[in-house]
């Protein structure tokens, strides 16, 4: 018997998924290093500075993985960004 393959409007889905994922964690990566700005993480993640904001970062702020250097001000025009620091 033949097998019918998957239907191929699921597959660029979970590709897209992956490659969120796989920047999501670049931009950590990227911010370990210390205080980045999003101009310098578009460049390094390879999208535009409003993609990386609204795609990237927000989520990750959100979720308490990256910290801002102005949290008391979201829309400081230095705003930068670093990786938090995990409890030991």
């Amino acid at each position: 018997s033949l097998e019918v393959p998957p239907d191929s409007t699921e597959v660029p889905p979970l590709r897209a998924y992956t490659a969120r994922a796989e920047k999501l964690e670049e931009v950590l990566a990227f911010c370990t290093g210390g205080w980045r700005r999003v101009d310098a993480i578009a460049v390094a993640v390879g999208r535009k500075a409003s993609t990386v904001r609204n795609e990237y970062l927000r989520p990750l702020v959100n979720q308490g993985r990256l910290e801002l250097l102005h949290p008391d001000n979201p829309r400081h025009p230095q705003q930068s960004y670093r990786t938090r620091r995990s409890d030991p």
